[in-house]
């Protein structure tokens, strides 16, 4: 495999290729988060710091709408929210199987942007 384009890059590679797909796609499912961040600490690249971040960032995005879902008649709506949020973590999770470093649509420059401090 070759890369796609600079935003848009494709791993490929034996074993180190495969912990960082499951580094990337543990990245996306909630509290799961934590494990991918322990097994980062032992292999670090910019390929799981990317889907690090985007895992983070979808888990405070899953905290907000938890938040906002408690609000009197926008709880109705929430489904449409959780939804959405479920959504961008499959996309994640693909996109991490597929040894792929793309922002979740969206949310994803945004969360790029703001936190760039995470390594």
């Amino acid at each position: 495999m070759e890369n796609l384009d600079e935003k848009n890059e494709v791993i490929s590679g034996g074993d180190s290729a495969n912990d960082d797909k499951t580094i990337g796609i543990l990245s996306y499912i909630g509290l799961l988060w934590i494990v991918a961040y322990v097994l980062y600490g032992k292999k670090k690249s910019d390929y799981n710091v990317f889907h690090l971040r985007q895992g983070l960032g979808l888990f405070i995005v899953s905290i907000a709408i938890y938040i906002i879902s408690s609000l009197p008649m926008i709880w109705r709506f929430s489904w449409i929210l959780y939804f959405a949020w479920v959504a961008f973590a499959i996309m994640g999770i693909i996109n991490a199987a597929n040894g792929e470093k793309k922002e979740l649509p969206f949310i994803g420059k945004f969360i790029s942007d703001n936190l760039k401090s995470f390594k």
